[in-house]
């Protein structure tokens, strides 16, 4: 019971964080993700596709070492140019005395 209201706290605090304050979806983190799929491409092995720099590397598919720390660096990069849209007040759940009880 313990971990399944930790588990809605949580869930409750970090959907906010999905989008940005109007309610729409990130573009920043939607063209962060467009980058991140081609940039594996060359990397990738497959039985249906294989990149053009997987022989060269032994047919190793590294292509999720790529799409892991190409997009991260670019999002890093990114929000700190963005800069942070901090809200005026931290959304909390209602068991904390959040939702309902927050003036708006």
């Amino acid at each position: 019971m313990v971990k399944a209201a930790r588990r809605r706290t949580r869930i409750a605090e970090e959907a906010p964080a999905l989008f940005d304050p109007d309610g729409r979806w990130s573009t920043t983190g939607i063209a962060v993700y467009a980058f991140g799929v081609p940039i594996q491409m060359p990397f990738i092995a497959t039985s249906f596709y294989t990149g053009a720099l997987v022989e060269s590397l032994g047919d190793a598919d590294i292509s999720w070492i790529f799409g892991l720390v190409a997009p991260a660096l670019l999002y890093y990069l990114a929000a700190r140019v963005k800069g942070a849209d901090i809200p005026e007040q931290m959304i909390l759940p209602r068991e904390f005395g959040g939702a309902d009880s927050v003036e708006q």
